[in-house]
């Protein structure tokens, strides 16, 4: 009670687009960052599970981290399974819902596990 419910977190998503020029000096660059990026979100999601009795966490990112970025997204993945959440993922077309557009997105919906006892 008197709590936060629910929390939105979307990280930069400048490195891991799909948009971006792929030379390979700016892939190694882009990489440096996306890993920066991805650990700094793990270290926020720590926070909220750990510090807070938040009991919602929805988390969007674009879905290059997934594509171009497979083994940080995976460590992403873990970590979130590592936390007293139970973790939806999924990916989503804004197509799908009716946008006049593709841009697809990664959606994860962590919900703590004793919220739900």
């Amino acid at each position: 009670p008197g709590g936060v419910d629910v929390v939105s977190l979307t990280p930069s998503c400048e490195r891991t687009s799909d948009a971006r020029v792929d030379d390979d000096e700016e892939r190694m660059v882009a990489r440096e960052e996306v890993e920066k990026e991805t650990g700094e979100v793990k270290e926020i999601l720590t926070l909220l599970g750990e510090q807070t009795s938040v009991r919602v966490i929805f988390v969007e990112q674009v879905a290059g981290l997934k594509r171009k970025n497979r083994e940080l997204y995976e460590s992403l993945c873990e970590h979130m399974k590592g936390m007293d959440f139970a973790w939806h993922h999924s990916e989503v077309d804004a197509a799908a819902l009716r946008a006049s557009h593709h841009r697809v997105r990664l959606i994860w919906v962590g919900v703590r596990i004793r919220a739900c006892a």
